[in-house]
């Protein structure tokens, strides 16, 4: 069967058995659920589950299939909402945040790590630091920092590896000699 010729069908079969039942299914759905915005949900998920996959042609009693299933919907609705009670989100404007400024301590104490890094950074090879500011520093791919320095992506991985030893090497010392 062309899907042309299926989707008329289903149109027909929708225009015939549906709409002539519609204001008695929203009439159920309402009486059950006291919201007509539920009870519209409640509509249009029965008609999109009976529509989809063809189940619509199994239906031989089509009002009394379609009161019965708008009736387990409605039960389903309820049930929902026993068990998910709908609470309101907070009113982010009227939230106050803790101060998430760093207190003096933790301000000298990245101060003084980041000097130690940048310490570490000044002691390597120049093609090293290079590869290793641009790899770890900026976050760029070693093709493109092979790309921008003129050699090869081993090459760049070895200045990043060599780099990242030695930058752990001088951070190691440069806490020994504080201690």
């Amino acid at each position: 069967m062309s899907h042309l010729k299926e989707r008329r069908e289903a149109e027909h079969w929708y225009i015939d058995h549906v709409r002539p039942n519609e204001r008695l299914l929203m009439s159920i759905a309402r009486s059950l659920l006291r919201s007509t915005d539920d009870a519209q949900d409640a509509f249009q998920d029965m008609v999109a589950y009976i529509m989809t996959e063809g189940r619509w042609r199994a239906v031989t009693s089509p009002k009394r299939f379609m009161i019965t299933s708008i009736r387990n919907r409605c039960l389903n609705f309820i049930r929902a909402r026993k068990t998910r009670p709908m609470t309101a989100w907070p009113d982010y404007e009227d939230i106050t945040f803790a101060d998430q400024t760093p207190d003096a301590l933790t301000a000298l104490t990245a101060r003084e790590s980041l000097s130690r890094f940048e310490s570490a950074l000044a002691r390597l090879p120049p093609q090293c630091q290079r590869a290793f500011t641009l790899r770890r520093v900026y976050g760029l791919k070693p093709s493109a920092i092979a790309q921008q320095m003129g050699c090869a992506q081993k090459t760049v991985k070895n200045h990043v590896y060599k780099g990242a030893k030695l930058v752990e090497e001088y951070l190691a010392e440069a806490t020994l000699t504080e201690s």
